[in-house]
């Protein structure tokens, strides 16, 4: 990919594009974005506001996936309960 930048850039923004509409079908607090032209539609989110709406953020399909887990700055990993 690095040796064909330009078809690195559409095979990013395809899967971009592809996560951020799943998003806003599957996440509650991703839904009001619903119909989003680009990323800049979205809200920037930092530790405080991820920790806050986990429920909300989380697809509830994905919820109790043995992979689903939070990792925390100190190192230490914690399960979803």
């Amino acid at each position: 990919m690095f040796d064909r930048p330009r078809e690195a850039e559409i095979f990013t923004k395809y899967y971009l594009n592809d996560i951020l509409t799943y998003a806003t079908i599957f996440s509650d607090f991703y839904k009001q974005y619903r119909g989003y032209q680009s990323l800049n539609d979205f809200p920037i989110v930092n530790k405080e506001i991820l920790k806050s709406y986990l429920d909300k953020i989380v697809v509830r399909q994905y919820a109790d996936c043995i992979d689903n887990r939070i990792k925390y700055t100190s190192g230490s990993t914690a399960h979803r309960s």
